[in-house]
């Protein structure tokens, strides 16, 4: 089989490795006052401004996704990015090098000590969990896939402890996907996108 056009999931690591960097103190509910459009272009995490921290992120989970392979001093090859444990101690090492999060001991529970496993978990997981699901709302709106299955549902994650509005309101709706394509076209056209 001869793919003429990119496949779904090299659209989405794209989409991921093509977002821009940005440090900002703002917290996860002022990051939701940022119009979609630039929230979606940028590569970001609440409350942190260091570039050299997000960008070392960002190139590590392009590398998992891509399952980026790199040739070991022994000459064997290896994942460059094996994992979520990995990202999480890489990561950790350079916000201590870096100065980064709350003087003293890590606050592993707190997903506000950006050296805590549940911080850095939390950073792996959004980031995986977004490019799959953009390759699968993606390959969703092509043709035989459209056609055996027209429309979606919306199933929120369980589990937050704050819900968000709009996914409470629409929690369990079923809505055609050419409608919801069609909307999304027209927001980001409103928006000179």
């Amino acid at each position: 089989m001869t793919f003429t056009q990119p496949s779904e999931l090299e659209i989405a690591i794209r989409k991921i490795a093509g977002r821009s960097p940005v440090g900002s103190i703002l917290g996860s509910a002022e990051w939701q006052d940022v119009p979609v459009a630039l929230r979606d272009r940028a590569f970001f995490s609440a409350t942190i401004e260091n570039a050299r921290f997000l960008n070392t992120a960002q190139s590590f989970l392009n590398d998992f996704l891509r399952n980026t392979r790199e040739t070991l001093p022994s000459g064997e090859t290896a994942l460059k990015a094996d994992g979520r444990a990995r990202f999480i101690a890489g990561m950790q090492q350079l916000a201590i090098e870096e100065g980064i999060g709350p003087i003293g001991k890590i606050q592993d529970k707190s997903v506000r000590d950006i050296r805590s496993n549940a911080r850095l978990g939390l950073i792996f997981d959004t980031q995986v969990r977004s490019a799959y699901h953009y390759g699968n709302w993606r390959s969703g709106l092509t043709g035989p896939i459209l056609e055996a299955f027209p429309a979606q549902k919306f199933v929120r994650y369980p589990g937050a402890k704050v819900k968000r509005p709009l996914h409470e309101r629409n929690e369990g709706q079923i809505r055609l996907k050419s409608d919801l394509d069609r909307r999304i076209r027209s927001a980001l056209g409103a928006m000179g996108i």
